[in-house]
């Protein structure tokens, strides 16, 4: 038993160390990374939607329209992709394009929901540039989407 304290203490150890060194362990890849919005309201900026906190949120300006952009300074391959909403502020339509350059966008992906806060859908791509591109929301032309976390997994 004191081996498996011991050790596990030791695995996360190494684990904060190359979490610091920016090395993440199969973790959110999208976490810290550059993020760029169409529209952001007041001081709720795009990077609040990739900071690792489901505490703060992204807040888009008013209007269907919308989307939120991740750099994640190098092609990565992702599989997942996980959303936390607020309610009354999320989107019943919406899809996904990547790109390598920044400029030339291929879409990947489209969804259509009515009710959901969490949601996790299954992708597979390898790009540099991950765009959610919102096309409805919820509730109401007034109220903005409000986005806590969109993370990114390779499994």
């Amino acid at each position: 038993m004191k081996k498996l304290i011991w050790s596990l203490v030791a695995l996360g150890a190494l684990a904060a160390i190359l979490t610091t060194a920016g090395l993440a362990i199969a973790g959110d890849l999208a976490q810290g990374k550059g993020t760029a919005a169409s529209s952001t309201a007041g001081s709720q900026s795009a990077m609040l939607a990739t900071d690792g906190n489901t505490q703060t949120y992204w807040q888009s300006g008013s209007g269907n329209e919308n989307w939120l952009k991740v750099d994640f300074g190098q092609p990565m391959a992702i599989r997942r992709i996980v959303m936390f909403w607020e309610a009354q502020s999320y989107p019943t339509w919406y899809d996904y394009s990547v790109s390598n350059d920044n400029m030339n966008w291929t879409p990947i992906s489209a969804q259509h929901y009515d009710s959901i806060l969490t949601r996790t859908d299954f992708v597979n791509f390898t790009a540099r540039y991950l765009r959610l591109n919102l096309h409805q929301r919820v509730c109401c032309q007034s109220v903005s989407y409000k986005l806590y976390e969109l993370e990114a997994f390779a499994s």
